[in-house]
C-alpha cells in the first residue's frame, strides 16, 4: 500500500456524520493541477485505491485528518517575526493566491466559527536571494494548534515529485 492512502480508511472513518455546510466561496477546490490529465495519466495503475485517493482527492479536496474537538485550538496571536519583518512577502503572497483563487478572504468570524487561524512565517528560499517562501506555522501554539487536532500518527508529511507519483503508474 502507497503511504498516501495507509492511513485513508481511518481518515474516512472519522468523516462527520453530517456534513458542515461551508460558505459559497469556500465550496470549490482550486488547483492548478487538471484533473482529467491526472485521469489519463493514472489509468493504468494497477493499485485502484490509490487513483481512487488521488484523483477524489484532487476534485474533492484531500483529509489531512483533522478532527475537530480533538483539541482545543487557540487563534494565533501574531505572526513569527520573520513575518512581521517581511510584511510585502505576506501581503504580495495573499494577493497573489487570492487573484488564482486558492485563498478567500477576508472573512467574518461568523461566516466560519471553526476556524483557526494560525500564524506565518517567512523564510528566503535557498539558492535564490530575495526569493521567499511563506510558511504557515500549522504546529502553534504548542498543545492548542490545528496539528494537535490530528492524530500523531498522520502527522507525518513526506513530499514527492510529480515525476515520482506518476512513475508508480
Amino acid at each position: 500500500m502507497y503511504p498516501y492512502t495507509r492511513h485513508q480508511e481511518t481518515m474516512e472513518s472519522r468523516r462527520p456524520s453530517r456534513p458542515r455546510v461551508l460558505p459559497r466561496k469556500l465550496q470549490e477546490i482550486v488547483t492548478p493541477l487538471i484533473v482529467e490529465e491526472w485521469a489519463r495519466l493514472l489509468a493504468g495503475q494497477p493499485d485502484g485505491n490509490f487513483k481512487n485517493y488521488i484523483l477524489r482527492g484532487l476534485t474533492n479536496g484531500f483529509r489531512v485528518g483533522y478532527r475537530h474537538g480533538r483539541c482545543s485550538c487557540t487563534a494565533a496571536k501574531s505572526n513569527m517575526l520573520s513575518a512581521d519583518h517581511n510584511p510585502t512577502v505576506v501581503d504580495q503572497y495573499i494577493q497573489k493566491e487570492a487573484s488564482l483563487g486558492r485563498v478567500v478572504g477576508p472573512m467574518v468570524r461568523e461566516e466560519l466559527p471553526e476556524a483557526q487561524v494560525s500564524r506565518f512565517g517567512v523564510i528566503e528560499k535557498p539558492h535564490q536571494s530575495g526569493k521567499y517562501r511563506l510558511i504557515v506555522d500549522l504546529s502553534h501554539p504548542e498543545g492548542k494548534s490545528v496539528n494537535d487536532g490530528i492524530e500523531p500518527e498522520l502527522r507525518s508529511l513526506h513530499y514527492t515529485s510529480v515525476d515520482a507519483a506518476v512513475e508508480r503508474c
